[in-house]
């Protein structure tokens, strides 16, 4: 029972120091490698590593960044609005943090 406790503490632990964002595409940049940076406005509950305003960094490396990029894309170039759960890390850029999750909200 004592590690079911320690084991539900840490998971709610990580969980609670996750970004979210939602808005409309204000920036992306990419930058250094394989990496895009971007801003869809106020960066809620980020992480520690997290320190830049409101961007988030993804890496294109994986399927999964190579697929949020092109959602960000396709949502400026439509003025859709984005919504991004963080990951409640930095992997991607030291100072950014790496979405977990993002969708678009169609109006």
């Amino acid at each position: 029972m004592k590690y079911l406790l320690t084991l539900i503490f840490v998971t709610i632990s990580f969980s609670c120091f996750a970004g979210n964002s939602s808005g409309k595409v204000v920036r992306i940049m990419v930058h250094h490698g394989d990496v895009v940076i971007f801003d869809i406005g106020a960066h809620n509950d980020k992480p520690d590593c997290s320190t830049v305003n409101n961007d988030w960094a993804l890496s294109l490396s994986s399927e999964k960044g190579r697929a949020m990029y092109a959602l960000l894309l396709s949502a400026a170039a439509q003025g859709q609005t984005v919504s991004v759960h963080g990951e409640g890390v930095c992997n991607a850029w030291a100072d950014r943090e790496s979405p977990k999750y993002m969708y678009v909200n169609y109006n």
